[in-house]
């Protein structure tokens, strides 16, 4: 080989061997890898990375709205190459700090992992909670974007339709079904009467379940035109209609809104032991109702999740999963420790 080839390729082969004995010195790959770590380099949000004997990385992370997240991704470890998810790094370690570098010539770059063991890093469980399993009810699969629950009586709409359906919890079958003139969208109850949005008349509307007529109407929904399919009764005065990331607050008593903004866009919420709880399909936030901010956030076991939830009281709820596969889907009752 000539000695100008030797000298092209000789930054690169150092490196190489450097790396190498570093993954291997006294160490197998796994005592390397396997640890709990925080992530130095990813910028104002904490990260937390988990590398499991099982081959697992698993990434904790939270959105500047304090909503927590995870990424799981198998690893497989050969010398001085790890890769994670399809995506090849070269690694190194030195001390308490481990290197994954997928961008070898600049060292600063956001493509690389710089992690520092820390002992204080979460477990997945106790970064996000998974929602435990009760009671479930099997159901044919429908489309429902809202639930809530009156008495023995699941009720759900869609806002393509002009009609609630009922199901009875307690004898597990279609209970009656309450037809309105118009499209609605969203549905809660409150004390003894359902509220929904009429999306015609961009208005709530309040109906008596008992004899299936609209007792009252609302003011318009400021930011109706979005039609709110998501409906929340505080338990003491108040409606939240969500559109998009907005919320407007009816008090009933005073028959007018106030609007807020929410942290983030969510397919439902509900209210349980005072606080605010949003349904983001996998995921479940608990929500301090006074200032908006996320509190905790709760997990579906993997492949589970929904679009709608209800309270039934304290920490407990209805949700309905489905797999989005078109197989028959469950009403399922959980609990938000």
């Amino acid at each position: 080989m000539k000695r100008s080839t030797i000298l092209k390729y000789l930054p690169a082969l150092v490196f190489a061997i450097l790396t190498l004995s570093t993954c291997k010195k006294n160490n197998s790959a796994a005592n390397i890898l396997v640890g709990q770590w925080r992530q130095i380099n990813a910028g104002n949000s904490p990260v937390y990375v988990i590398i499991s004997q099982d081959k697992t990385f698993t990434r904790l992370s939270a959105s500047s709205t304090g909503a927590h997240s995870y990424n799981k991704y198998p690893y497989e470890i050969e010398s001085n190459a790890v890769l994670i998810n399809n995506v090849l790094y070269q690694c190194s370690k030195s001390g308490d700090t481990l290197k994954l570098l997928q961008d070898i010539g600049n060292p600063g770059s956001s493509s690389n992992i710089v992690l520092v063991m820390d002992a204080s890093t979460p477990t997945l469980d106790a970064w996000m909670p998974l929602a435990v399993y009760g009671s479930s009810l099997p159901w044919p699969n429908l489309n429902m974007d809202a639930l809530t629950i009156l008495g023995n009586n699941l009720w759900t709409t869609y806002q393509y339709d002009a009609i609630a359906r009922s199901y009875n919890v307690s004898s597990s079958l279609y209970g009656g079904d309450i037809t309105t003139s118009n499209n609605v969208s969203g549905i809660e109850a409150a004390g003894t009467d359902l509220w929904m949005y009429d999306e015609t008349q961009r208005k709530l509307i309040k109906v008596n379940p008992v004899t299936k007529t609209v007792t009252f109407t609302s003011p318009s929904v400021p930011n109706g035109s979005g039609n709110p399919t998501v409906l929340a009764y505080d338990g003491i005065n108040s409606l939240w209609c969500q559109s998009y990331s907005k919320v407007d607050v009816y008090n009933i008593a005073t028959n007018s809104f106030n609007s807020y903004q929410m942290p983030d866009n969510y397919h439902d919420l509900a209210f349980g032991g005072g606080y605010l709880y949003a349904i983001s399909y996998s995921n479940i936030y608990k929500i301090d109702p006074a200032t908006l901010s996320i509190l905790k956030t709760y997990r579906f076991p993997d492949g589970d999740g929904s679009q709608v939830i209800a309270s039934a009281g304290g920490s407990d709820f209805w949700v309905y999963l489905d797999d989005k596969l078109q197989a028959p889907g469950r009403f399922q009752k959980i609990t938000l420790n």
